[in-house]
């Protein structure tokens, strides 16, 4: 049976189809929740059965999955705070899944739901170890002391219970909202990371002359 776990998958950037198809490839016991996508009027092409909601949302499918639309081109953490404050009530993990040249392996979101099991009321952020040597540089106890270039992959999982007791993005400040979003979490909540590379780099594609 599936656990008492809604994951809401949050979805931006481009390839918009093959990343929820690969979210939708992952095995989770628990239930993954709606993915919810994120772009400018124009992808909504993709889904279908397309029906408007208030603030911007859009009610729709992606091959009969249910899908929650934000018809907004915005990457700042403002989009996201729209995102969580509309589920927050009814999701205990959030998976931000932005970046575009990353691949999921295969069992990565079971990971993820598996450690939220072992800290449901105290874990903030969970994300892992990726195939290529710039996070592999930094763990944990670096998060508060690197400089504010450095902030988490738009690739991590953020509990429920940490937005509500640290607040969300912060929308008055240009950058580095992952940063500080970050720093606030590890004040009252433990940071999981899994030495393992479940992202994996996408190969760089070669422009043709």
């Amino acid at each position: 049976m599936p656990a008492n776990i809604v994951m809401a998958a949050i979805v931006h950037g481009d390839n918009i189809p093959e990343k929820i198809d690969e979210l939708l490839a992952q095995e989770v016991d628990c239930n993954l929740g709606v993915c919810i996508f994120v772009g400018g009027e124009g992808a909504l092409a993709f889904l279908s059965d397309v029906q408007p909601l208030q603030h911007n949302f859009y009610s729709a499918k992606y091959n009969g999955v249910d899908i929650l639309a934000l018809a907004e081109m915005n990457t700042t953490g403002g989009y996201y705070n729209k995102i969580i404050q509309s589920t927050i009530y009814e999701t205990a993990l959030y998976y931000i899944y932005g970046e575009n040249r990353i691949k999921l392996a295969p069992g990565k979101l079971q990971a993820y739901v598996e450690q939220y099991r072992k800290y449901p009321n105290n874990v903030g952020i969970i994300y892992n170890d990726r195939d290529d040597t710039l996070l592999k540089q930094f763990t944990i106890a670096d998060l508060t002391k690197v400089n504010d270039a450095f902030s988490l992959p738009k690739d991590y999982a953020v509990s429920s219970l940490a937005l509500q007791n640290c607040g969300l993005y912060r929308q008055d400040i240009p950058a580095g909202e992952d940063y500080d979003l970050v720093t606030r979490i590890c004040t009252k909540h433990i940071i999981v990371q899994l030495p393992h590379p479940l992202t994996l780099k996408k190969p760089k594609e070669v422009p043709t002359a």
